[in-house]
Formats: C-alpha cells, structure tokens, sequence
C-alpha cells in the first residue's frame, strides 16, 4: 500500500457491489472463512521449497467499499481479510486499509508461496484475476442509487458497501498498484536502482516491469556510487566495490538519513524505497560482509558525508555531482569528518498507543546489524513489512545460488485489462536478471 492520496473525478458515482461469491449471483456466507494472511508473513513468500516464487499484491484506488461508523480498530483488522469469498488457487481478494478509518480498498494477492518463476504460473494468476473481475463487476448493481454490499471476513463493520466504481464503468478499465516481491541478488536490485533513477532524472517512469516512479521521497533515496568511497573509509578502495555493497549501502543511507523526517499516523520507514528488502538486514549484511572492511559504523557514518547535487530544467536533471552534505559532516569531498547528526538520529513510532518499539536509534540499528535487525523489530508495531520475512531466501532461477526477497514498490498502475501481461512480463525479467546475475560478483 501507497500513502497516496488519489484525486478521483468528483463526479465519479459510489461504487458499491452485491456479497458474492466466486459463482454469480449466489450469496457468500463467510461463517466459515477464516482465512487471513499474517501481515508479518504476508503470502508473497517464501516458497515451502525455497524455489524462487512470485508474490504480487494488486491494490486498486479506485475499488473500494465503506461501513459508516465503523472505527479505526475494526477498520484496520479487515487488513488481508479475504473479501466476498472471492479467491482461486493462487490468488485471493482481499481488503487494504491506509485510506481512511471506514473505508477498505480491494486488493488482489498473488500467492507467492505457490506461484514460481518460469512455470507460467504467474500468468494464469494474472488471467483468472482479471476473468474473476470482469464476471464479478458487482459495482453494476449501483443502477438506480442502489447500494450494493459486500462482506469482509471475520470483520464486525459488515456489511460494507461499494462506493466506487460507479454503475457503468467497465471492469477492465479498473486500476491496480502492483507490488512485486521476488528473490534478487543485490548487484540485480542495483542494477534496478540505476534504472529507477536515470527514469526520474528524465522526469519519466522507468519502462522495466520491476522498477517504480516513486512521487513521495523520490529524491531522497540514496543512490550510492563508488565516489562514495573516494576517501578510502576503512581502508576500502573504490576500485574494489562491487555492485552488491553499493546496493546494501544504498538501502542502509536511505533508511539512516531519512530518520530526520518526523512520521506521521502509521507512515513505515518503508514508503522511503522503492526496493523494500522483505529479508532482515541481517541477511543483508551476510551476503557483503567479506567485502566491508573494518567497523560498520564507522563506514555508514562517513558515506553519509556525501550526497548528489542535481541542476534542474523543466523537472529535468541537466546536471550532477557529489558534493559534500554539510547537514551530517565538515571536511572536504577527499577528507570528510563525520559530524553529531547521524548517530542522533532515531526513528519514532508516532502511533501513541504503542509503547514497546517507540523509537529506534539509527546508530544502533547500524552497530546491531551484525546480529540483530532492529529496523525490522521497530516496523513490527507499524507494518511489519520491513525484513518481515527474516533470514530465509530462495534459490535463483535455473541456479544454486540464493538471493534475499525484495518488496518492488512504485510500481505505475496496471489496468484490469493488463494484469495478465504483465504478470507474464514479470516472470519473463526475473528470469533475464537471474540468468544474468546467476553469479555473484568479485572483488
């Protein structure tokens, strides 16, 4: 889920939808649906087998049902609940929460768990979700102001009902926010990254499958590049880092550096990456560890020195450059000295009600890391999507080699009419970054 605010047509009619099950026109009796996916274990992975899995979570803005009165306890338990009892063998509707107390948007998942790369799985996942739709349409019995309801399993606000799209709008034409979470080798995630941003220096949105344009803290991810090591930190040579560091320091910067923002509601550390690392960051730090010299800290604590410089003309970058980040450090680009501000740094959970995991100090996140993955212990009691997975990976496609879940986010819209491409489309690039990444970059 995006903490997005969607501009609709004012105009656009109430949505709302007849309870029903898979099969037209029947009531669904949800007495006996108990099915709920664990957010901490969201079915996006891992596979039982450790084979390399699909998982896609299809959120629409567009789709969406409300109960009045319902409140922000109740309205947030009907998070992964299964929705009207609609769900295949590897796929399920479900309701999502972040609009609003009173009000769920529909959100299709893919079961990662079972869905698995070049096994045309994907794809059919993709068609019976857009035939589901399409047959369901229950929006359509809106004609004539008629409100339409649904039933959200094991919620106490039913029943809800359907208040957008409106009575004649095609099923085809709905929307829908991928989020892709697949295994990937780090050096591949850098390889997404650089395509991410040279996408967002051209003000446009990158064509590859798995990359987002991000249009909340786009430019405060941090892209880490070998100038970053101009300065020897550690005794590390830029000429020696290879793509897989650089991808495990970009996400470790932008998580340390974006703690100076205050978060708000149940805003996630998450929503400052499009590539959200499901593994903990102890995983992480497991597969570059032989190539970081010396303390972790020390090195996190100089690489936040820098930062990029961009020149813009139309929204367009026209030029940069690295330049010294005075916020963190004084010195110069050859010599940085680390100031105060990062090791002050800390998370804070701004949801009143929970005391344990209130805050989290970035310095000791970084000096834990080797064995403790406090980022993820602190996103337990917001969203628990960050390193929710924990240590296990999969096995890349056609290889022997492991790489850690990632979380692709950002993603731009989908329509109905093409969920089944692009699951397709997916399955096809995991399988192209796995053959070309099939082995692990030396130093």
């Amino acid at each position: 889920m995006r903490l997005l605010f969607y501009l609709l047509p004012a105009l656009l009619p109430a949505l709302a939808a007849p309870t029903g099950s898979t099969d037209d026109g029947d009531d669904c009796d949800l007495s006996d649906e108990t099915e709920k996916l664990n957010i901490n274990e969201v079915n996006d992975g891992p596979t039982d087998d450790g084979s390399a899995g699909i998982g896609v979570e299809f959120e629409s803005p567009w789709f969406y049902f409300k109960s009045d009165g319902c409140s922000a306890d109740d309205t947030n338990a009907a998070k992964k609940e299964l929705v009207a009892g609609r769900k295949g063998d590897n796929w399920m509707l479900t309701a999502d929460t972040g609009a609003g107390t009173s009000k769920l948007q529909a959100e299709y998942i893919v079961d990662g768990r079972k869905v698995k790369v070049g096994k045309g799985t994907a794809q059919t996942a993709g068609k019976e979700i857009a035939e589901d739709l399409r047959k369901w349409s229950p929006w359509t019995g809106r004609k004539g102001g008629k409100k339409v309801y649904l039933t959200v399993a094991n919620n106490k606000c039913n029943p809800w009902y359907i208040d957008s799209p409106g009575p004649d709008d095609d099923a085809d034409n709905v929307p829908w926010e991928p989020q892709v979470t697949a295994p990937m080798p780090l050096e591949a995630v850098y390889y997404l990254m650089k395509l991410q941003q040279a996408a967002l220096d051209k003000n446009t949105a990158s064509t590859n499958v798995l990359t987002g344009s991000p249009v909340r803290f786009a430019d405060d991810f941090v892209l880490v590049t070998k100038q970053y090591f101009t300065s020897k930190p550690n005794g590390i040579d830029p000429n020696t880092i290879t793509d897989d560091v650089l991808a495990f320091c970009s996400l470790v910067l932008t998580y340390a550096k974006n703690a100076k923002y205050k978060m708000s509601g149940d805003q996630s550390p998450k929503f400052f990456t499009s590539f959200m690392p499901r593994n903990d960051f102890t995983t992480l730090y497991n597969v570059v560890q032989d190539k970081l010299k010396g303390d972790l800290w020390d090195l996190v604590n100089t690489l936040a020195c820098y930062k990029r410089k961009v020149t813009k003309e139309n929204k367009i970058v026209t030029k940069s450059g690295l330049v010294l980040d005075k916020e963190f450090c004084s010195g110069t680009l050859a010599k940085p000295v680390p100031g105060s501000k990062l090791s002050g740094l800390q998370y804070e959970n701004a949801n009143a009600n929970v005391e344990a995991g209130k805050t989290m100090s970035i310095k000791s996140w970084v000096e834990n890391m080797k064995t403790n993955d406090l980022l993820r212990q602190f996103d337990q009691y917001i969203d628990g999507s960050l390193g929710g997975l924990g240590t296990r990976m999969e096995t890349m496609y056609n290889s022997d080699r492991k790489a850690p879940l990632f979380e692709f986010r950002d993603i731009p819209d989908k329509k109905t009419s093409e969920i089944e491409q692009y699951m397709a489309d997916v399955d096809k690039e995991i399988q192209t970054l796995h053959d070309k990444y099939k082995s692990a970059p030396a130093s």
